[in-house]
């Protein structure tokens, strides 16, 4: 099984250029995709993550709280900083409490005074929309070993989400579906013109995507992975069963993928890999580019 996917995929990607001027918030670029699909299992993505709705500079070095100088909007639902610069660039942490002057983070991020951040909301299971066939299940793999799932429920009660659908999806993180029939996500957002550090737990269940509407360089971006690592590649729409499956040699065999990670041409849009590294890792997911 050499090839990923069953052609039940329509996407389509436009690029909208729009103006920002919240809280002073740089101009991002704005598109979508559309993935849709029929009974089966999927293992995907979203490329495009929510707008930033603040982007500033921390006054003072950071810790757990980071401050600003520059007035910090009212937050409301789950929202993370994603650092856009220096050593740290790409790292992402959660906000757990905000005021107008600083936000307090869930883990100590030692950024230095003069570093850009920019603050976005949380995609969650909700955001995907409410295009599905009732009993659809989507679920979310963390990084100490537990799930979250959250079903769609439509029924003489009415059509909604059901389960742990608040849970975040955080930027390149993938998901599994379990679809009961013909489904429709319309992934709208910022085109991410920054890379993104996705942190892979050592012996978890990582299921990583491309940080891009477009195709992305599985080997550049998951090769260095220590060795032992696995990459399973799934095809979608069937019963996400015996996957294809990369695994990199200890290095006292020389370390090298079999088969060639090179192979793996088609990471990217909106499909995803599940990714069980030996040592906990940060994974750079390339920001895409825009012409």
């Amino acid at each position: 099984m050499n090839k990923l996917h069953k052609p039940l995929f329509s996407l389509s990607i436009a690029f909208l250029f729009t103006l920002s001027s919240l809280f002073a918030v740089q101009t991002d670029p704005v598109g979508y995709t559309t993935l849709s699909g029929n009974a089966g299992g999927y293992v995907v993505t979203l490329p495009l993550a929510k707008s930033a709705v603040f982007e500033g500079t921390v006054n003072a070095e950071g810790t757990t709280v980071l401050n600003f100088d520059s007035t910090v909007p009212t937050l409301t639902g789950a929202n993370y900083v994603q650092v856009m610069d220096g050593a740290l660039m790409g790292t992402v942490v959660d906000i757990v409490s905000s005021t107008t002057s600083s936000v307090t983070l869930s883990s100590s991020l030692s950024v230095a005074s003069g570093v850009a951040i920019s603050i976005r909301p949380h995609t969650t299971i909700e955001d995907l929309g409410t295009n599905f066939t009732s009993g659809t299940s989507v679920t979310v793999y963390n990084s100490d070993g537990t799930t979250n799932s959250a079903t769609y429920v439509s029924n003489f009660l009415g059509s909604f989400w059901d389960g742990d659908y608040t849970e975040a999806i955080y930027p390149g993180e993938g998901v599994v579906i379990i679809s009961t029939g013909p489904f429709e996500i319309i992934n709208v957002g910022a085109v991410a013109v920054d890379p993104v550090m996705f942190s892979a737990a050592a012996g978890r269940v990582n299921i990583i995507g491309a940080n891009s509407p477009s195709a992305a360089d599985a080997n550049a971006i998951f090769g260095t992975l220590a060795p032992g690592t696995s990459v399973s590649v799934y095809t979608n729409g069937g019963s996400l069963t015996s996957p294809t499956v990369y695994s990199r040699a200890p290095a006292f065999l020389g370390g090298d993928w079999s088969p060639d990670l090179s192979e793996l041409t088609t990471l990217g849009d909106d499909i995803a890999v599940v990714v069980i590294p030996t040592e906990d890792e940060a994974v750079k997911l390339p920001a895409t580019v825009v012409n």
